[in-house]
């Protein structure tokens, strides 16, 4: 089942850290199974960033999936020795999960548009991200 809700709504809930956190990394990953490759790391404004990830993006709920996408940014929130990590991934994918524990508490939505791994991947390379072939060569794809 999947059903509407917006970000503003979910991500604040189930990661109350964007509100006051410190959002310690931002990494794009690309992997093939079993292997992660973080291609790149760099810091980004905190106040846009979350902005971006507490807007008003609509995302909708979606199934459980244990695939990890494999194409994406990993964003680790730190507030009070609490780490969180978000997944974006390029196909829409968004995850939630308390660091210690991914595999129980992930929770996961559907961003349709892909708006908000465009937003990022904008705010990426304004701040002096390099452009990412695999990246570009999805979007060309489309």
């Amino acid at each position: 089942v999947v059903w509407s809700v917006t970000s503003n709504s979910t991500l604040k809930k189930e990661c109350p850290a964007l509100e006051k956190g410190k959002i310690v990394t931002l990494d794009f990953f690309e992997s093939i199974p079993g292997v992660e490759i973080n291609t790149d790391r760099i810091e980004l404004p905190q106040e846009e960033l979350r902005s971006l990830l507490i807007s008003d993006v609509n995302l909708k709920r979606a199934e459980k999936d244990n695939s990890m996408p494999n194409l994406g940014f990993a964003l680790h929130v730190y507030e009070n020795e609490e780490t969180y990590e978000i997944i974006i991934s390029i196909y829409g994918d968004v995850r939630v999960a308390s660091y210690g524990n991914l595999q129980d508490s992930r929770t996961y939505w559907k961003d349709p548009e892909g708006k908000l791994f465009d937003e990022i991947y904008n705010l990426y390379l304004e701040n002096g991200g390099e452009k990412i072939e695999a990246v570009e060569e999805y979007k060309n794809n489309m």
